[in-house]
């Protein structure tokens, strides 16, 4: 099975680092800025500083193909147990991860497109923080 990230090769300029983060997400109109539908919980697999790669249950959200226009998620990260961070991003790339797995649903790989600066600060930080761990 190929990978959020190695569908997007490309985008791997900055270090990716696997880590389990627990996300809201929601598909807003990029024209309003509103979120779509209800939000939905997921989960990371990776992150890096420029984009995510989640698991989104597959009872919840359908799988959207980037080549069918550009979708935006909103995204609420809990960096910590008090901090979270929103995240607007670009759907990159979507594929069923339900074969042989505990927790069915669909592998999202996101490009952040917007998120402010003091949530950039702290999405930064926590980055730096998994880099010195190792």
């Amino acid at each position: 099975m190929v990978s959020a990230w190695e569908a997007v090769r490309d985008r791997r300029s900055q270090p990716r680092h696997r880590v389990r983060l627990r996300a809201s997400v929601s598909r807003i109109d990029s024209s309003i800025g509103e979120s779509e539908w209800p939000s939905v919980l997921a989960h990371t697999v990776e992150i890096s500083r420029s984009g995510l790669a989640l698991i989104v249950p597959s009872s919840s959200m359908e799988c959207i193909d980037p080549s069918e226009g550009e979708y935006l998620l909103r995204i609420i990260l809990a960096i910590s147990s008090v901090a979270s961070v929103k995240i607007d991003a670009a759907i990159v790339h979507c594929s069923s991860h339900d074969a042989g797995q505990a927790e069915p649903g669909y592998l999202t790989g996101v490009r952040i497109e917007r998120i402010n600066t003091v949530g950039r600060l702290l999405y930064d930080e926590f980055i730096k923080s998994l880099t010195w761990r190792g």
